[in-house]
């Protein structure tokens, strides 16, 4: 397990720099309305979350040849999760409102959507 994290670790500081990875449906016309860095306060602008890091992370999951999709998809939750709980898990508004995007995107790499995507990335291998 741990070499295949470090691997993905490996993998994915190459691909880092690559504009091709994102949040979203790579490129469609959804990704446009999926923001890398959603707002958490819509009060204080500016107080957002980047989940680019982690986007792109996930995409790079998808990507790995024969990588489990659960796998993936949990890890990519997980990482959100974490991001939310160590930037806003003081302020319990901005944290449940990092949390419902966490959420919100969880639930659409694991529907229809997400599905279609790691299949087009497997078959991009």
């Amino acid at each position: 397990m741990r070499t295949s994290l470090f691997v993905l670790f490996v993998v994915a500081c190459a691909f880092e720099a690559q504009a091709e990875w994102w949040c979203g449906a790579g490129g469609s016309a959804l990704s446009s309305f999926i923001p890398d860095q959603p707002t958490v306060n819509r009060l204080r602008r500016g107080r957002t979350v980047d989940f680019r890091g982690t986007c792109m992370r996930h995409d790079v999951c998808y990507a790995v040849k024969n990588n489990n999709k659960q796998f993936c998809d949990d890890q990519f939750y997980k990482e959100m999760k974490s991001k939310c709980d160590s930037e806003f898990g003081k302020n319990k508004g901005e944290h449940a409102n990092c949390m419902e995007w966490a959420n919100m995107y969880g639930s659409a790499v694991r529907s229809s959507l997400g599905e279609k995507a790691y299949r087009n990335a497997q078959a991009r291998r």
